[in-house]
């Protein structure tokens, strides 16, 4: 008898202890879940928008166009939960421009560039002022026009444009710093771009029928220094 009641305390004692940690398990489910269930943190993602001037730095560009203007914006994600690592995916357009007959005059001439690239940031910061130095990849799809405008200045103008004269694509690295103070932010940056610039086909055939045979293509520096102003929208 003595040892039925031994055997049988022996029992209940091991089945207490196999339970003790599925009942452990339970009463802490929702613990567990509130900690490990959600994953790991989504990475930031945020939106630019920024626009400002142009000035190109070789000589021959800024002859023929002293100042322009350039509208970029793209998404973005921080490759770090800390928001420091940043890499944009952007798009903009880059526009110099000259008037040719002075500042009320009728005819312009404009070197257009479309570009897209990816830029990388890295954020350092003091307080409430942000600093990011900048390496960016573009790749540019440039070209040269004309306009005229018919009766300037009236109710009755009407501008025209003209075939494009020139047109020439490569790649441009760019270097630059961002200073920003909470959504707002000035972007000083310089863009390495040479590219071989490539006179049309109406414009190569028009000098062959007037029996003039030139250079049809020619590398130029129409490398710039960038200011612009921007907003940063954070999305998460």
């Amino acid at each position: 008898m003595l040892a039925s009641f031994r055997f049988r305390s022996l029992l209940v004692v091991m089945i207490c202890f196999s339970l003790a940690p599925v009942l452990h398990a339970q009463t802490d489910s929702t613990d567990f879940d509130d900690d490990y269930s959600l994953g790991p943190a989504p990475l930031p993602l945020g939106m630019d928008f920024e626009f400002g001037m142009s000035v190109p730095t070789g000589k021959e560009a800024f002859n023929l166009y002293p100042l322009g203007a350039q509208f970029e914006l793209g998404p973005k994600v921080g490759m770090l939960t800390s928001q420091r690592l940043w890499l944009k995916l952007l798009g903009g357009v880059r526009w110099l421009g000259q008037n040719m007959d002075g500042f009320n005059g009728n005819e312009m001439q404009h070197f257009l560039s479309w570009y897209s690239g990816a830029e990388f940031t890295y954020q350092f910061q003091k307080n409430n002022l942000f600093l990011y130095p900048i390496l960016r990849i573009n790749y540019n799809w440039s070209r040269n026009f004309s306009s005229y405008t018919e009766d300037a200045g009236t109710d009755y103008s009407n501008t025209t444009y003209s075939y494009t004269y020139i047109r020439g694509k490569d790649w441009s690295p760019e270097l630059g710093l961002r200073l920003q103070i909470r959504t707002g932010y000035l972007k000083l940056s310089y863009n390495l771009y040479r590219p071989e610039l490539r006179l049309s086909d109406r414009v190569i055939n028009d000098d062959h029928m007037a029996g003039y045979h030139g250079i049809e293509r020619q590398r130029i520096n129409f490398s710039t220094i960038n200011i612009g102003i921007g907003y940063d929208l954070f999305i998460q």
